[in-house]
């Protein structure tokens, strides 16, 4: 259902009544990053297509990258593809900086915005966070300042990425179909795998992380010049 129906299904008393947390039914469409103020302009006409898969059994990340570019992707022929974490929550307009980036350098091959940890005060039961839990939010958040104002900004000048998270990253389509992509995914066995064809130690480990795979063979691809870069600001 694309939104304009869903909100067509509603009536005008229901939409000036719907709240969430606080938050109208147009509070959900653009926003604003500063702190308490979500929207400042409003739209009714935005339609946006959801698709949702579930799977039967949980075979792991990769498996689910593999249902997503293989099945999704290679369908829908996107231009642009972005990955993001349950848990992440970007700003309104980070996914559009990162994009409108690409478009604008047509070489850009896959990109990342930065990551930041909320710094928590309570727990989801309404406990105090103890000291030891807000040393270790405080080391985590210290440690992805740095992976990305100082490694992620020096290495984007080189126009190589090491690791492009996949917590949130946003590749070209073009760029990624093909050897890059099955490289990727190597990590993933089907449903039915020969258990004579496991991967040794070595190779295993070698997949283990499978985002530095992915930034290595961009760079790495036959016939191809494509960079990556770390777009600051982009959260």
């Amino acid at each position: 259902m694309y939104y304009n129906e869903w909100l067509g299904a509603m009536s005008e008393k229901e939409q000036l009544d719907f709240n969430i947390n606080g938050y109208g039914i147009y509070d959900f469409l653009l926003g604003d990053d500063k702190p308490g103020k979500v929207k400042d302009r409003k739209f009714k006409d935005m339609p946006m297509p959801v698709h949702m898969v579930i799977k039967h059994k949980n075979q792991g990340k990769i498996e689910s990258h593999k249902w997503f570019f293989k099945g999704f992707c290679e369908y829908m022929q996107p231009e642009f593809v972005q990955i993001i974490d349950c848990g992440s929550i970007p700003l309104w307009n980070s996914i559009s900086h990162i994009v409108m980036h690409m478009e604008y350098f047509t070489d850009v091959g896959g990109a990342c915005g930065e990551i930041e940890c909320i710094l928590l005060e309570k727990k989801d039961d309404g406990a105090e966070v103890n000291f030891t839990e807000s040393v270790l939010m405080r080391a985590q958040y210290v440690e992805y300042k740095l992976s990305h104002y100082m490694d992620k900004a020096v290495e984007s000048l080189f126009g190589f990425i090491s690791v492009l998270p996949g917590a949130f990253s946003t590749f070209r389509w073009e760029c990624i179909n093909g050897d890059p992509l099955n490289e990727f995914l190597k990590g993933s066995k089907d449903e039915f795998a020969d258990i004579n064809s496991i991967m040794n130690c070595n190779v295993a480990n070698k997949y283990l992380a499978e985002d530095r795979i992915m930034c290595l063979e961009i760079i790495a691809k036959k016939g191809s010049c494509y960079i990556m870069h770390y777009i600051p600001g982009a959260k």
